[in-house]
């Protein structure tokens, strides 16, 4: 299984390497010792399935443990994306995804400033599987310079995933499908 060192890169680091599985990793995150095999195991267990994630413990900037646990549970592939509409839980450092799903749904999208994850999340599913596990595996820095701790770029970033998916906001809320309303509700 190869690895990312950040999405940064991600568009050489996804397409640019052998393998079947790509694991992805924030500069600023870190993998518990047994992150890979511990995903490696997951993946086997579950052939079925194109997207494996774990929880993650938050810490600060020095590194120590803070405690909050983020992540979450397996879901449905229908019931993530009803989900997933609404806010994007799941952190990039506790993914692990097979190649070809990546391939094919086309890498991340580089003119998206942020939320490019939460994008492909949003394509990929759901005719994708994703599978987790309750181990805590990554430790994700929380800190002021994270691009999801400026509100006002998330709140344009999550804007243009949105956008992007269903179309600009027209104000004819009635004919919206069901799924830009939970999109724009989120």
């Amino acid at each position: 299984m190869e690895h990312l060192l950040n999405e940064e890169a991600g568009l050489l680091g996804l397409s640019g390497t052998s393998g079947d599985m790509r694991a992805l990793l924030d500069a600023d995150d870190a993998w518990l010792p047994d992150y890979l095999a511990r995903m490696t195991e997951l993946a086997a267990a579950h052939p079925e399935a194109d997207v494996f994630y774990s929880r993650a413990r938050c810490m600060d900037t020095a590194g120590n443990d803070l405690p909050q646990i983020l992540g979450g549970q397996t879901y449905e592939a229908e019931e993530l994306y009803q989900i997933l509409l609404q806010t994007n839980f799941l952190i990039p450092s506790t993914i692990t995804i097979r190649r070809q799903v990546v391939t094919e749904a086309g890498y991340f999208d580089q003119t998206l400033r942020s939320c490019e994850d939460w994008d492909l999340w949003l394509r990929i599913l759901p005719e994708s599987a994703f599978v987790s596990t309750n181990a805590v595996l990554v430790r994700y820095r929380v800190h002021e310079q994270s691009l999801s701790a400026n509100v006002n770029g998330m709140h344009t970033a999550k804007k243009a995933v949105v956008e992007k998916h269903f179309g600009p906001d027209d104000g004819q809320y009635d004919g919206w499908p069901p799924e830009k309303r939970l999109a724009y509700a989120g």
